[in-house]
Formats: C-alpha cells, sequence, structure tokens
C-alpha cells in the first residue's frame, strides 16, 4: 500500500532539492525524519516503506542533485561525495529542524552516518540500510582513479561546450534498460516505483519520448573519495543511536576485517547500538517493507533490540 505524499521543493545555492512529506495533521509531531536514498535512485525509494511508519513522525523524503525531480549540479561540477552533506545541511537548515532522525539507503546511508558524526548536537539518531559506512579509497589507486576521473569530465566538458541533444527512449526501451541495470539490487515492482520518478516525458511532445530523469555525471568515477583513515577519523565522533539493518541476499561492500572494526568502534562509542540482518536484496526496504519497518519503529521508540548476525 502507497500513500499520497505532499510534493515538497527546498531551495539551496545549487538550485532546488524536490522531495515528497508525510506531516501529521494538528498535532505536533513526535519525530521528524529525513529519508535519504541511494545513487542513482529517488525518494520514490520509500514509498513502500512511509506507510509503515507511525503516522505522527514528520518524514521527509528528498531527492539529492541529480537524482528524481531536483536539479543537477552545474555546467563543469561534478559529484564529490562530500558535496552531499552540504546539500543535506542546506534542507535542514531550511526545514529549520532542530533535533531530527536520518534514515538512509546505501549512498544515503553513508551521509547518514558521517552527517550524524559531523553534527551531533543535531541528530538523535542514524538508521543505516545495507552500509556499514561510506565507501572508502582503496589503498594506493589514488593516482589511477584520480587520473581516470579528471580526464572523464574534462572530456564530458568538453563535449558539452555546445548543446548536446539527450538520448531519447520509448517508455518501454527506459522501463527495459532499468530493469536491466536494477534486477541485481531490487525486484521488479520496485524498479517500477524507482522509475515513475526517474523518468520523464521529453517537453513539448506527445509522443512515445522519454527520458532518464538523471544527471549522467553521476555515472563517472570520483574526483575525491576518502580514504580508511579518514572514515575511522571521521565516524568515532558517532554517538547518537545507532541500527544498521543488513540485507541477508545483497554485496558486503566492505572486508569482514573493515566491517568488524566499525561494528566494535560503533559498539563502543554510539548511545545505542543495533546490527540486524533480515532477508532480502540490496533494496529490501523497498521490495519488503513489512520486514523493514517493525525494525526500525522498534528501534526508534524503544531500543535496544536483539542484535543478529
Amino acid at each position: 500500500m502507497t500513500e499520497v505524499l505532499e510534493q515538497t521543493a527546498y531551495r539551496v545555492k545549487a538550485g532546488e532539492i524536490f522531495g515528497q512529506q508525510r506531516r501529521p495533521v494538528g498535532v505536533e509531531p513526535v519525530k521528524r525524519v529525513l529519508l535519504l536514498h541511494g545513487w542513482q535512485d529517488n525518494s520514490n525509494s520509500y514509498v513502500n516503506l512511509i506507510p509503515l511508519l507511525p503516522k505522527n513522525w514528520w518524514i521527509v523524503a528528498i531527492d539529492w542533485p541529480g537524482h528524481g525531480h531536483s536539479s543537477p549540479r552545474g555546467p563543469g561540477a561534478a559529484y564529490h561525495i562530500t558535496d552531499w552533506l552540504v546539500d543535506l545541511r542546506e534542507v535542514v537548515n531550511v526545514l529549520q529542524w532542530q533535533k531530527f532522525t536520518l534514515i538512509g539507503h546505501s549512498m544515503g546511508a553513508g551521509v547518514a552516518l558521517m552527517y550524524g558524526a559531523l553534527f551531533p548536537e543535531e541528530v538523535e539518531a542514524v538508521v543505516a540500510l545495507d552500509v556499514i559506512k561510506q565507501l572508502s579509497e582503496p589503498a594506493g589507486t589514488t593516482h589511477k582513479v584520480l587520473r581516470n576521473a579528471i580526464m572523464t569530465l574534462a572530456d564530458h566538458n568538453q563535449k558539452t561546450v555546445a548543446p548536446q541533444k539527450p538520448e531519447i527512449m520509448s517508455k518501454n526501451q527506459v522501463e527495459q534498460w532499468w530493469h536491466g541495470q536494477s534486477k541485481a539490487f531490487m525486484n521488479e515492482q520496485s524498479a517500477a516505483k524507482i522509475l515513475e520518478r526517474g523518468m520523464r516525458q521529453n517537453s513539448g511532445t506527445t509522443a512515445d519520448e522519454h527520458l532518464i530523469n538523471r544527471d549522467s555525471r553521476l555515472t563517472f568515477p570520483p574526483l575525491f573519495r576518502m580514504h580508511l583513515d579518514q572514515h575511522r577519523n571521521v565516524l568515532k565522533e558517532l554517538k547518537c543511536d545507532l541500527l544498521i539493518i543488513k540485507a541477508a541476499g545483497a554485496q558486503n561492500y566492505e572486508s569482514p576485517e573493515v566491517e568488524k572494526e566499525f561494528k566494535d568502534m560503533y559498539q563502543k562509542n554510539c548511545s545505542h547500538f543495533a546490527y540486524i540482518v533480515v532477508d532480502g536484496l540490496h533494496h529490501v526496504h523497498l521490495d519488503r517493507p513489512e520486514t523493514v519497518a517493525p525494525v526500525i519503529v522498534d528501534f526508534l521508540e524503544h531500543r535496544p533490540i536483539k542484535n543478529s548476525h
């Protein structure tokens, strides 16, 4: 079951960040919750989960810049992992929230963990879906990765000095492309949900001409990625309540040694910490929200809950 959510827009320095929200009517919310989607997704990542969360929570799900309905970065710009933190900070400032909870999936979970460590006076709790931390730059790869990233972006910028014709496809072609890209991460119904906000009609025509609602620069190699020691230095300052939900059917993004190190650090430093494994793929919160929602609600409203491994 999905709900009709209120469409929102937040004016920030780089343009507009769009989103969807459900706000309690006539009562003060008992909890304010920001939902942060993963790389190349959009806020529809949470449309199946939101109806299962308490009605007295004020819930806002945003589209990151370059995703969904939000503005892309400006001409010549790149997407840096640290920029998402600035985007989140600006949305929080517009909302004027003093205390809130962050629920993030994949890339969004990595951002939530970092933000909670950097701004502990604001973040009451973090829920990280299928991520232990942001991906770190592998040791010894900086020269190769940076060279490739610079060449890719510079080549793109050179090609876009003159306006480029966007890639236009039929709706069926877009759907087939997207399902092929996403089948390892979510089921077909979930992919369709993401695509509802991730595809748009070509403006000025009623023909079957559609475009992907996503900045192609998101697929470029990163100009900057933090090293493991930098993640250690920042995330040791995460002190709020933390719940990590791991999807059993998803790939592991960290080595067993790194995963154990950060789980041990969270256990030591966070006010409450729980690590729960549930059956499902990487987008388990979208595929099987009835499995994920009770765990989130139980932790955020009652904690602690029993760990699983």
